[in-house]
Order: structure tokens, then C-alpha cells, then sequence
């Protein structure tokens, strides 16, 4: 089993006050409207805004582990490989493929970073996109109201 853990520096925290209207912030109504690309990216892995509003914070680590069952036991494997500044990372296989499988996968981290960052894009958008619903909600809007749309 592989284990990825990222860390999210602040953690996420909803830059609204409860009951302020997005729209005066100049965020549209129409959570449709709310793209990934135009949220910022102020580093390389955020923090992430939009209308100049934080929707996600930096992510300062992504740790991968390996860990296998021995003896009934989940067991660490090899030592842990630190995504975001690593050169290479290789995940082992070791007896779990049969055999004519590779006994190694190396990772494209070049890849995985640059999906990070889109990633971290898309997962500021849907809390801005969350965040609009919800005050629509409480605003006692029903779906179809303005467009509308969960």
C-alpha cells in the first residue's frame, strides 16, 4: 500500500464571513462561473486565491511511505520520499505484481508536480464554488433560483 500525506499550511479556513454576499466581493452567484484557472497561485504550490481571497493554503509537504503486511502486521517499507524536492521516487513493488511485472515504478514527479498545482487550483475553486451555494442556502434560494446549480 502506498500513502501519500500532504499538508495544507494554514489549513483551510472559509475567508467569508457567514452571511456576507459573495457578490460584493465581485464573486459571481453562478458557482459555475467560479474556474479553476482563474484562481492564483501566489507560490509554487499556493497559497491559492481568488478575488483575492485565500481559498487554499500552501501545500508544504507531500510525503509518500510504502508500508506491506508482515506477519499480520502493516509494516513501513524503504524510507519516506518527499515528492515536492525529491529527484526521482520509485515505488517497490517487491511480491505483490506476479512474476514478468516490474519490480520497481518509477514516478513522473516532473508530472505529479504540475498536476498539484492545477489540483490545488480546482480544490480552491470548488471551496469558493461551496462556499456560494451554501450562502445561497441560507438566503433561502431553492435550486433553479438565478441559475442555480449544486
Amino acid at each position: 500500500m502506498v500513502l501519500v500525506k500532504f499538508v495544507e499550511v494554514p489549513g483551510y479556513r472559509c475567508p467569508l464571513i457567514k452571511d456576507q454576499d459573495p457578490e460584493e466581493l465581485e464573486i459571481p452567484s453562478d458557482p459555475q462561473e467560479i474556474l479553476p484557472e482563474d484562481v492564483a497561485l501566489d507560490g509554487e504550490y499556493g497559497p491559492a486565491t481568488y478575488k483575492g481571497l485565500r481559498w487554499a493554503g500552501e501545500v508544504t509537504e507531500a510525503i509518500m511511505e510504502t508500508w506491506v503486511r508482515a506477519d499480520g502486521r502493516a509494516v513501513k517499507r524503504g524510507n519516506r520520499k518527499d515528492l515536492l524536492r525529491a529527484a526521482r521516487a520509485q515505488i517497490s513493488m517487491g511480491g505483490f505484481l506476479p512474476p514478468g511485472y516490474p519490480r520497481t515504478i518509477s514516478l513522473d514527479l516532473d508530472r505529479f508536480r504540475r498536476l498539484l498545482r492545477k489540483k490545488i487550483q480546482t480544490l480552491a475553486a470548488e471551496r469558493c464554488r461551496e462556499a456560494v451555494i451554501q450562502y445561497r442556502k441560507r438566503m433561502g434560494e431553492e435550486p433553479g433560483d438565478r441559475d442555480y446549480q449544486p
